[in-house]
C-alpha cells in the first residue's frame, strides 16, 4: 500500500513544493518507489529522495498529477497527487 499525504497541494510559481507519499513497511526488501507525471518523466527541477519529490522553482508548466509508485517482493501500489501552480502576481503602488 502507498498513500499520499495529501491529494491535492498548490503553490505559487518560483517556489519550491514537496510531494509525499507514505509507505508502510513490510516484509522483504524495502520498496523500490519511482514518480512521474502524468505518467512521462519528470520535469527537470524535480529531485527524488525516497518517499519525496522535491519540485524547485516551480513553474505553471509543472502543473500536473503526480503519481508514486511503490513496487516491493509483496506487489505493486500507486497513489497521486495533484500539484496546482498559480501564477505570482506582484503589486506595484506608485506614490505621487
Amino acid at each position: 500500500m502507498v498513500t499520499a499525504v495529501q491529494h491535492d497541494q498548490s503553490t505559487y510559481e518560483g517556489n519550491s513544493v514537496q510531494l509525499r507519499c507514505v509507505v508502510p513497511p513490510g516484509p522483504g526488501r524495502p520498496p523500490y518507489i519511482t514518480w512521474t507525471r502524468d505518467r512521462l518523466p519528470l520535469p527537470a527541477n524535480a529531485v527524488v529522495r525516497g518517499d519525496v519529490l522535491q519540485l524547485t522553482n516551480v513553474q505553471l508548466s509543472d502543473q500536473g498529477r503526480y503519481i508514486c509508485e511503490a513496487r516491493s517482493d509483496s506487489g505493486y501500489a500507486s497513489d497521486y497527487i495533484n500539484l496546482r501552480v498559480d501564477r505570482k502576481y506582484l503589486c506595484y503602488y506608485v506614490v505621487t
